[in-house]
């Protein structure tokens, strides 16, 4: 008879044990309210708002060493509005707006020492669409290039930093077409490909 009423006592304080950690899960996970993230060390990582398990208006990131890491708006869990980043040092990283989840407008990523690294458009309902940029770290063009609907277009071209031209390629609808060739920093034709 005893042993039977040790085993109870012990089966309820694990059902109680086990209840409580039940309990500790799901307060954690709340639906509403703000919700900070840190690193291992104890640093902030993000802090920003939940309604109804979804991030909601403005969240904001840090790097480990304190500096901001980055700003992104949110309507129902996706991105939505302004969303910018930073390097360690401080430096913008990437400008860029979004709706519904999707890039919109221009999107810019800039190099650590300030520089712009790429340059590309989207409309506003999110597709690439125009001229895309993108530029070495000493701010001579890399590559030029061309969306239509979300779709490579028409001539694109990379360079050396020297700025001469390193390859042209040739596409209708994301699809390669054409002669794409290939150069060295000489001029000197070094591969052909027929599409």
């Amino acid at each position: 008879m005893v042993q039977k009423k040790c085993s109870m006592v012990v089966f309820n304080k694990m059902t109680l044990i086990v209840m409580l950690i039940v309990s500790i899960t799901i307060f954690s996970c709340q639906k509403n309210g703000y919700k900070t993230v840190y690193y291992r060390t104890g640093e902030k990582f993000e802090r920003g708002k939940v309604i109804n398990g979804n991030r909601e208006g403005l969240w904001t990131s840090w790097h480990e060493n304190g500096q901001k890491l980055a700003e992104r708006n949110y309507a129902k869990g996706e991105e939505n509005g302004l969303s910018m980043e930073w390097f360690e040092n401080g430096q913008t990283r990437s400008v860029a707006k979004y709706k519904k989840g999707k890039f919109i407008d221009t999107v810019k990523r800039f190099f650590d020492n300030g520089k712009l690294n790429a340059l590309d458009y989207y409309t506003s309902d999110g597709v690439h669409s125009g001229e895309f940029t993108v530029w070495h770290e000493d701010g001579s063009v890399s590559q030029k290039g061309y969306f239509n609907k979300g779709k490579a277009d028409g001539t694109w071209k990379t360079f050396f930093k020297s700025g001469k031209i390193k390859s042209i390629s040739y596409f209708k609808d994301g699809k390669e077409i054409g002669e794409w060739v290939t150069y060295d920093e000489g001029g000197n034709v070094v591969k052909k490909t027929q599409y």
